[in-house]
């Protein structure tokens, strides 16, 4: 599906949050043992999303152009089509209208 919304958004906040996290990293409470090996594997797992991410967004950017496109080209064609068809369905009505009208004389006038 299309992800292009969700990466855009991802990759807008994400260096906000990447921020704060080595922000945190660089304060003094942050030299407690617990918190620094957490903080340090937290930075690390946002930059690979950000590279992931990244690499998302230029795939769905490369893909979504060439689906629109089709899907441009499925409507026209299915629009063709369906003028077609009306064309036909009136050609239908019309050579009804006139066979009814050969059968049956007296109704030549809508009565």
């Amino acid at each position: 599906g299309d992800m292009r919304k969700g990466l855009r958004a991802l990759l807008d906040e994400g260096p906000k949050q990447l921020e704060i996290l080595r922000h945190l990293q660089s304060s003094p409470d942050a030299s407690e043992k617990d918190h620094a090996s957490s903080l340090q594997d937290a930075i690390a797992d946002m930059n690979d999303t950000l590279g992931g991410a990244t690499q998302a967004l230029a795939v769905q950017q490369k893909k979504f152009p060439e689906m629109a496109e089709k899907a441009k080209a499925d409507a026209k064609a299915m629009k063709k089509e369906r003028k077609e068809q009306e064309k036909l369905n009136k050609k239908e009505r019309e050579m009804r209208n006139k066979h009814r009208k050969s059968e049956n004389p007296d109704d030549a006038g809508g009565n």
